[in-house]
């Protein structure tokens, strides 16, 4: 039996062989326990290093993994923060083309006249489209091809408008903007959809749309931008591209003056250049129909008083009368047929 005094403690000798025993048991269990937890210690060592493992070669894995797969898996990876897009600004040139070589000649045609702002049928006849425009195509070509031959067996219009939108270029570097000019054609090469590809594939974020007709008229400018906006409507990478349009720009200063420079140089060839009388003339596709071009007359006639202005004249000094002849032709303005 133990007994415990209040000051002092006596144990039996039985209970001392006992206790020693007890301790002797004791520190054998705790050596186990020691051993045990030795053990547990190095499972966990042992896991947390092959977790460790595991997780270096599934980050590894994620890195070399394309951008498009690590979005699918949804883990996550070390991704470098990439900077925002650079900003590049286009200009679109927008022309009529013309065939390059006679053998050109008829397609171009049947483009020109399938197109229904060219040819304005009703809708219940708009079938016959295509046939019509087959038709005067082929009645077409043997005159058209003689008058491309008087000039070289081709149209010369590819050849300025490129000369016209490297011009451009050059201009708009030299002013400190880094931009690229396209040329669009509406009825032969490059055509419009082959011009916007180009645009996409340089990666144009913004672009400019000039048409080089001075005047508005639904049969060029608005032909090409009707197609443009149908191309823009059909294509998602088009549609998020910022654009804006130049409809017109017969009324600009810059383009004023360099008619009447033309003139001056062409007057100065006469003896009397105050006596000499000229004409300006607009071209229209069809006279036929005068409502749907009647923007064009109206800004084709606001040009010429703005060319007949003696203000714009340098060389000349514009004589009274031949500001009043001028005034009369105005009066009088002659529309032709270019085809």
């Amino acid at each position: 039996m133990f007994t415990f005094p209040s000051h002092n403690r006596t144990i039996s000798p039985l209970a001392s062989s006992s206790g020693a025993r007890q301790q002797e048991c004791f520190c054998k269990f705790g050596l186990q326990r020691q051993l045990q937890c030795s053990k547990r210690q190095q499972r966990r060592v042992t896991e947390q290093r092959r977790a460790s493992k595991q997780c270096c070669q599934a980050l590894s894995t994620d890195v070399s993994r394309p951008a498009s797969d690590q979005q699918q898996s949804g883990q996550s990876a070390f991704r470098p923060v990439e900077a925002p897009p650079k900003s590049k600004t286009g200009v679109l040139l927008l022309n009529l083309g013309g065939p390059e070589t006679l053998a050109d000649v008829r397609p171009f045609l049947y483009n020109l006249f399938a197109d229904p702002d060219i040819i304005r049928l009703p809708n219940a006849l708009k079938f016959l489209q295509p046939i019509l425009a087959n038709v005067i195509a082929t009645l077409r070509t043997p005159k058209s091809s003689d008058g491309y031959a008087s000039i070289g067996g081709g149209s010369p219009l590819r050849r300025i408008t490129d000369e016209q939108a490297t011009a451009l270029a050059k201009a708009l570097r030299a002013r400190g903007l880094d931009v690229e000019v396209y040329v669009a054609m509406r009825y032969w090469h490059p055509y419009t959809e082959e011009a916007l590809q180009h645009v996409v594939k340089d990666g144009i974020n913004k672009l400019v749309i000039l048409p080089l007709y001075p005047q508005f008229s639904i049969s060029t400018s608005g032909s090409s931008l009707r197609l443009l906006e149908h191309l823009f409507k059909s294509d998602p990478v088009l549609q998020n591209l910022k654009h804006t349009v130049i409809p017109s720009w017969y009324q600009r200063p810059g383009y004023v003056a360099a008619m009447v420079d033309l003139i001056e140089a062409e007057l100065e060839k006469f003896d009397q250049p105050s006596e000499v009388s000229w004409l300006m003339v607009s071209a229209f596709i069809c006279i036929s129909l005068l409502m749907p071009f009647a923007t064009c007359k109206c800004q084709s006639k606001s040009c010429m008083h703005a060319s007949s202005d003696s203000s714009v004249w340098s060389g000349l000094g514009g004589p009274p009368r031949l500001s009043l002849q001028i005034q009369q032709v105005c009066n009088g303005v002659l529309y032709v047929s270019f085809l």
